[in-house]
């Protein structure tokens, strides 16, 4: 008898068209329409890859720079004057100095969680460093433009 009740108060919820909340780091996101809302890019960014402190809103910032043969011939410029000493040549966290002292050791660039960032959480990432780890400010060290043609290479090396 009362398995039939648990039973049919569980039918009655589910035919009620209930939804089902999840709550991560204190972002309620209902499940039903999760994909392409903000909070749950809020609470994606925060469990994935550690979430390099990049904020919520990041991933709505467009890339200003046209991806041309240019912009990605100055992102390779770039990436080996500033990035593949620790990233290594081709992006796979194989850089000359990760092996010595880097702890965490630096993100694989080609990872498929690392090319699914929308290009202003990368942007970010480069501009600002990553919290916790030894990825440095680019903010001042380079200039918008040449971070975003940056930002263009990286997405190509997948």
């Amino acid at each position: 008898m009362r398995i039939n009740w648990i039973f049919g108060v569980i039918l009655l919820v589910i035919s009620s068209g209930c939804t089902t909340e999840v709550a991560h780091d204190h972002v309620h996101v209902d499940v039903d329409d999760r994909y392409g809302t903000e909070a749950f890019r809020e609470a994606e960014i925060k469990t994935s890859l550690g979430g390099h402190g990049i904020p919520g809103h990041a991933w709505k910032i467009e890339n200003p720079v046209e991806n041309t043969r240019t912009a990605l011939e100055r992102g390779a410029e770039s990436y080996a004057t500033h990035c593949a000493r620790c990233h290594g040549k081709d992006g796979t966290g194989g850089g000359l100095i990760n092996n010595l002292v880097m702890d965490p050791m630096p993100a694989d660039l080609t990872d498929f969680h690392v090319q699914a960032y929308a290009d202003g959480e990368i942007f970010w990432v480069i501009s600002e460093g990553s919290p916790g780890t030894d990825m440095p400010v680019y903010k001042g060290t380079l200039g918008e433009s040449e971070m975003w043609s940056l930002v263009h290479y990286i997405k190509d090396l997948d």
